[in-house]
């Protein structure tokens, strides 16, 4: 907003009549009530305000034209007065890119973000936030000027609870200096979330993985004591197995053409892969509708017909995926 003072003032002779407006107009607001009448010697004050709009011309020239005439006489009396002002352009630009743009559940990505100052007049720092990261406003420059630009890097670590692809946006407000104005932009990158999972050989050749930590044993309902999963008794058992059949009994288990022996197998193996790494919406369905499957056929009944069928089926679903997932982007640890 620019604000105009207008100062008229009658400078006729003392023995002068009055003067009597005819018209006030202003070159960017009209026509201007006020100062309808001025003694000699007297003066009138408007005070009027403009909003700049996009597309004024800079410099901003403001005239104001008045049209008076003495009481009683035709002559007309005129002034003009004009005004100009600087008009600032201010603006800045917001990049962000993701590095790198595919990654595995534990695996760091660096978010780059570049701001650049690419207006006229310098710019202050009121917040940027990070739909990950949160309130990162520290992180960048209290103050811009003109040309000025910063890259900015965060990192973050893949949750096996991020959606894929993982999007990050941030947002920047900055106001411009000595204004009220401010400016905010946003800028936004995305990864994709590739699954990591191993299969059931390796799970069954590295039994010391499975107790890593407490959180992955107490994905079998376990106590979180190292040692857990290894040697606690595999919960659906036919009668005819030894009732100490552990968890790692059943990956070494010969399958005989018993399809509750392999899909047991395939079903503990995605449970760790969903334990370490986790898993997709259908993969996690599977793995639940497993559960019910082998509490009505326990491992070492032999179903046949459809209950066959339906064992197949899920052992298919969890074997493609343990098999086919792929190791690129597991951790570190698990390589």
């Amino acid at each position: 907003v620019v604000n105009y003072t207008i100062i008229i003032t009658n400078t006729s002779s003392d023995d002068s009549p009055n003067l009597v407006k005819d018209s006030i107009v202003d070159s960017l607001l009209g026509s201007l009530s006020g100062c309808d009448s001025l003694a000699t010697s007297d003066s009138c004050t408007i005070n009027v305000a403009y909003t700049v709009k996009e597309g004024d011309p800079d410099p901003l020239v403001n005239t104001v034209t008045v049209h008076y005439h003495p009481s009683g006489f035709p002559n007309d009396i005129t002034a003009s007065a004009s005004h100009s002002t600087d008009l600032v352009h201010p603006d800045f630009t917001l990049s962000k890119q993701c590095d790198p743009t595919t990654a595995g559940v534990g695996q760091t990505i660096t978010y780059n973000c570049t701001i650049a100052n690419t207006g006229d007049i310098t710019l202050n720092r009121v917040s940027v936030t990070d739909s990950l990261l949160g309130d990162i406003t520290s992180s960048f420059p209290a103050s811009l000027t003109p040309g000025q630009s910063t890259t900015v890097s965060k990192s973050r670590t893949v949750l096996a609870s991020d959606p894929n692809p993982l999007v990050n946006v941030v947002t920047a407000t900055y106001q411009v200096a000595g204004l009220s104005n401010q400016l905010t932009r946003s800028s936004s990158c995305s990864t994709a979330i590739t699954g990591c999972a191993h299969t059931m050989g390796y799970w069954k050749t590295h039994p010391e993985q499975w107790d890593q930590a407490s959180d992955y044993t107490t994905a079998f309902g376990g106590t979180g004591n190292p040692g857990f999963v290894t040697t606690s008794v595999f919960p659906w058992l036919d009668p005819s197995l030894p009732a100490s059949t552990t968890y790692l009994d059943i990956l070494n288990m010969s399958v005989k053409g018993d399809i509750t022996v392999s899909l047991a197998q395939q079903y503990i193996s995605a449970k760790l892969n969903q334990a370490f790494f986790g898993v997709p919406a259908n993969i996690a369905q599977a793995i639940s509708d497993t559960e019910a499957y082998l509490a009505a056929h326990k491992v070492g009944s032999k179903p046949t017909g459809a209950a066959r069928q339906a064992g197949a089926d899920l052992q298919s679903i969890l074997g493609n995926y343990n098999t086919n997932t792929g190791t690129a982007a597991c951790p570190t640890q698990f390589k």
